[in-house]
């Protein structure tokens, strides 16, 4: 009895290591939804590998009889893998009969067809069902299974304790395979349910700061227009408010495009740019805006060259650029300083503003967080995603007070001139 109980314990124990790299791969592998084609191979694969492992560590009965757990893997990967899993599991298990025993399973064969029909209308109606009618369900087909073949077995050779010992073993087994199951799959849905939760929260946080940043400059736009339609107002006044109102469509069209990119980050027309051309063009786009702000740009570059998107890569400079000048409410110096090594083209922005407690600097990138009173965080977002198709790498370093450093670190080319 001792012995019985101890291979009843192995065969459980390869079930459940078995289950668990089933539910690992699963995790891995969590873009697939609960039961899909790609889970019910997985699983009647496993199940494979099951009555394999109980063929060849069977239990074995003093007279010579020899009986195992494999009905568990067989019921499961009927109840979840469906009538084409049973089938793959019946052929492996004749394979595996005639490679070993050399002998023909007849009678294998006419009881797999059999299940075959069973599972091939139920199990679909048993994916429907309540945990707990899945329970009942697959405990009560596998103690019926097995209690038939330990009633044919037992007038030759199984005491009615043996026999019963097989029962229970086989329904506990059964039981906690299909719980554990279950929990997988019912893990996995609530996990599927937060991440569609947390992307309508973020579109939702995006459509309303979008709109709101987007109405401002077509809300003056419009103003300044309606102006121009006053007939007492000068030629300079006519002028000025024009610019004004392109200005602001300037400003709604830059949102936009900061939203597309990313939405859409992948580069489209990739070409090789020289860093020192592409930092003193964006440096010449901001020196108004620096001017204002009192605020010097020092720039010292080494030559290099790295894959991109011109107007994308300048996109991203401009929008830490600006963050850096705008941190710098009463002045000072702003450094950019391009280094170059073997494979790699480094860029460092710094600048001597208000600076970053360590937990904003954790959360930038993220959807609708940004240092500002009033800002969405778009820019940053639109940086990271920038970054990242470009195969490069952004990290940050902060004080409260003392300022921030951005180092942008990407792939270079073998391009000189």
């Amino acid at each position: 009895m001792s012995v019985i109980a101890k291979d009843l314990i192995v065969n459980l124990f390869l079930f459940i290591s078995l289950l668990f790299i089933y539910i690992v791969n699963v995790n891995i592998t969590s873009r697939y939804k609960p039961y899909s084609n790609f889970q019910k191979q997985l699983l009647v694969s496993i199940c494979i590998l099951g009555v394999i492992l109980c063929y060849f560590f069977p239990m074995q009965q003093t007279n010579g009889t020899i009986i195992d757990l494999g009905l568990i893997p067989i019921i499961i990967a009927g109840l979840y893998g469906g009538w084409l899993g049973y089938i793959s599991l019946l052929v492996s298990s004749i394979l595996l009969i005639l490679f070993t025993s050399k002998t023909f399973p007849i009678n294998l064969v006419f009881i797999g067809i059999s299940f075959t029909i069973f599972f091939y209308y139920f199990s679909p109606m048993y994916l429907k069902m309540r945990l707990r009618l899945k329970l009942i369900t697959a405990t009560t087909l596998s103690s019926l299974l097995m209690g038939l073949i330990l009633w044919k077995l037992h007038i030759f050779s199984f005491s009615w304790t043996t026999s019963l010992l097989f029962l229970l073993a086989i329904s506990f087994g059964t039981a906690i395979i299909v719980y554990t199951l279950e929990l997988s799959h019912n893990h996995f849905l609530i996990l599927n349910h937060l991440q569609r939760a947390e992307k309508m929260n973020v579109v939702s946080h995006l459509a309303a700061s979008i709109s709101h940043e987007i109405r401002n400059p077509l809300t003056s736009s419009r103003g300044f227009l309606q102006l121009l339609k006053q007939p007492k107002i000068t030629d300079e006044q006519r002028k000025s408010y024009s610019e004004i109102a392109i200005q602001e469509l300037d400003q709604a069209e830059r949102i936009i495009r900061d939203y597309l990119t990313f939405a859409r980050p992948a580069l489209e027309q990739n070409e090789n740019l020289n860093i020192q051309n592409e930092i003193i063009n964006v440096v010449s786009i901001l020196t108004p805006l620096a001017n204002n702000a009192n605020v010097q740009i020092n720039v010292s570059m080494m030559d290099g060259w790295i894959i991109g998107e011109k107007t994308k890569f300048q996109q991203c400079l401009i929008n830490i650029l600006k963050n850096s000048i705008e941190s710098m409410a009463t002045g000072g110096c702003l450094f950019i300083t391009v280094l170059r090594d073997e494979d790699s083209v480094i860029i460092k922005i710094e600048d001597h503003g208000s600076g970053m407690t360590s937990t904003q600097m954790a959360r930038l990138g993220e959807p609708y967080f940004s240092t500002k009173v009033k800002g969405t965080g778009l820019g940053m977002m639109v940086v990271y995603r920038i970054i990242e198709t470009m195969r490069g790498t952004i990290s940050v370093k902060s004080e409260v007070g003392k300022g921030t450093v951005f180092t942008l670190i990407f792939p270079s080319t073998n391009l000189n001139s």
